[in-house]
């Protein structure tokens, strides 16, 4: 007997799958990224901003309608990811963005780490407290980062799949995911698992996890 959890944070509905922003709205929670770009983490980085209601909608279209001069934490961070760094044609590194992230939020809590024994261990936990997580996936020809919105785990709660919203694949209106990450293996002393899409079926190593936590005042 298998059991599938999904963050509590996103909903499916007749608009498809749908998370709540900053403004309390209901916005499109997956993010697709362009065939010239290599910014899969920063697409990533920002479902997770969404799904803990950091962000707006509004402040990541094309043509942002938002206030202008208007210049918060949030807007700077947008403005240096979206503005400044342009294609991001060689890739971002996820320990760099966790960096940037805590430059520039004070409110979140972000846990990075490489690679390391019960590396599923925390994925798990990480997803029952319906925190985002992002996971960077790589082989001899792909580091990709990728956005994990569920888990299925077996009898003894063992992680044997990673339910994923992947940027550089399109995501239907009727699902909650667009890739899986088969663990059913394990992820630890160098053993790999299955990235699996619509198109792609490959061989992958998990090297790194990115989550991010709202840190409430007291």
């Amino acid at each position: 007997m298998v059991d599938i959890y999904i963050n509590n944070r996103v909903q499916l509905d007749r608009f498809g799958l749908r998370v709540k922003d900053l403004s309390n709205r209901l916005t499109r929670l997956h993010r697709k990224q362009g065939d010239m770009d290599g910014a899969c983490v920063v697409y990533c980085v920002i479902m997770a901003l969404l799904c803990i209601g950091h962000v707006n909608g509004a402040d990541i279209d094309v043509y942002p309608d938002v206030q202008r001069g208007r210049k918060g934490n949030k807007d700077r961070f947008l403005d240096h990811l979206l503005q400044e760094q342009g294609f991001v044609r060689e890739g971002y590194y996820l320990s760099t963005m966790a960096k940037e992230i805590r430059m520039y939020f004070s409110d979140i809590n972000v846990m990075y780490h490489r690679k390391k024994e019960n590396f599923l261990d925390h994925i798990f936990a990480y997803i029952e407290d319906d925190c985002p997580v992002i996971v960077t996936v790589l082989n001899a020809r792909m580091n990709h980062a990728i956005f994990v919105i569920g888990v299925e785990y077996n009898e003894l709660d063992e992680v044997v799949k990673l339910f994923c919203l992947d940027p550089a694949e399109p995501l239907d209106n009727v699902s909650y995911w667009n890739c899986i990450i088969d663990t059913s293996k394990g992820i630890d002393n160098d053993s790999l698992c299955w990235y699996i899409t619509n198109g792609i079926k490959s061989k992958v190593e998990i090297k790194e996890v990115l989550s991010l936590e709202e840190c409430y005042s007291i």
